[in-house]
């Protein structure tokens, strides 16, 4: 296996492989050029591009902490071998940030505000986009809920799974509601031209693990950018919210320290903030989880399903309680 890293490096790079070892997202190789990441994508080529030419338009608008892709010989920010496709990054000493640790999450609310600061101007013909696909995006989650109801409604036995769904209905569907009627009256529409227009992107998969903890100076290092896209920035605020308020230990004081760390560099207007609250609002967890039971039932344990809806409505009763305190 080590000979395909090393025609890699060499045909690819013109480095020479020492030595290599596996880390949990690549693969640390020692060359006498130095130590370097080797990665293989989950993206096309084209989507590679796009990632290479984000990374490059965050570092050359003044953000710091990530890299950019090593070019090949041949001028690529990408090499292909065995329709695989890998990247090659400079090594840096990252360890795993936690999201219990609020110090480390104000850290990463405010680096992800200096990202935004500095994610524009990019021109990328076809690049990846979520602009203006949140009301669609909604509208198409409440159908398929609705359409989940029905069919379970049409059949004369439920399991426990189809009983909570019908329980907890109304509900759901109440806030996908509430969040769709917020969206309408912010200026969203207004928020996407102008991204547009400016060429704003987004990291769109802000979360431990896809950020790290830089050993050398201990700042907030972006260590996978390859789910980015044109879009929101709010959109990246939002999700990281979600995502910490799946934690116990995440309060109303903690979300508002969160927002406020994140406004000192980058202060969000009123539709901004209206968009932020439909997006917590909408009930993502149990539309997806809903999505994918009944998509696949055939395959899908009954019990483990049940805990993980009643998981879900146990953490979403939090989540309320948390954005009516902050709205």
């Amino acid at each position: 296996m080590d000979e395909i890293y090393e025609r890699i490096l060499f045909a690819g790079y013109g480095l020479k492989l020492k030595s290599c070892r596996r880390t949990r997202t690549s693969l640390l190789c020692s060359t006498e050029n130095g130590p370097f990441t080797l990665k293989k994508s989950i993206n096309d080529v084209q989507y590679v591009l796009f990632e290479s030419a984000a990374r490059e338009k965050l570092i050359e608008n003044g953000f710091c902490d990530i890299n950019k892709f090593i070019k090949t010989e041949d001028d690529k920010p990408y090499y292909e071998c065995a329709d695989t496709i890998y990247t090659l990054e400079p090594y840096l000493p990252l360890s795993n940030t936690e999201s219990e640790n609020m110090q480390q999450m104000t850290e990463a609310a405010k680096t992800l505000a200096m990202l935004h600061r500095a994610s524009h101007s990019l021109v990328f013909e076809n690049g990846r986009s979520g602009l203006f696909r949140l009301p669609t995006l909604y509208t198409k989650r409440v159908n398929e809920l609705k359409k989940i109801r029905k069919g379970i409604s049409r059949r004369k036995c439920y399991d426990l799974t189809d009983m909570i769904i019908k329980d907890n209905y109304d509900y759901f569907c109440h806030r996908a509601q509430t969040a769709a009627d917020i969206l309408s009256q912010s200026g969203y529409i207004r928020l996407c031209d102008e991204a547009k227009e400016n060429g704003l992107f987004i990291h769109n998969s802000f979360k431990s693990g896809n950020f790290m903890k830089n050993d050398i100076n201990g700042r907030i290092f972006i260590d996978s950018f390859s789910k980015c896209a044109f879009d929101l920035p709010i959109r990246d605020l939002a999700y990281f919210i979600r995502r910490l308020m799946k934690n116990p230990v995440f309060d109303i004081v903690c979300c508002k320290r969160i927002i406020d760390n994140y406004c000192l560099i980058r202060p969000i207007d009123n539709d901004e903030k209206q968009v932020l609250y439909s997006m917590l609002v909408f009930p993502w967890k149990f539309m997806n989880l809903c999505n994918e039971y009944y998509n696949k039932r055939r395959t899908y344990c009954m019990q483990p399903a049940y805990e993980r809806f009643k998981r879900c409505i146990d953490s979403s009763m939090n989540e309320e309680k948390i954005i009516k305190a902050l709205f």
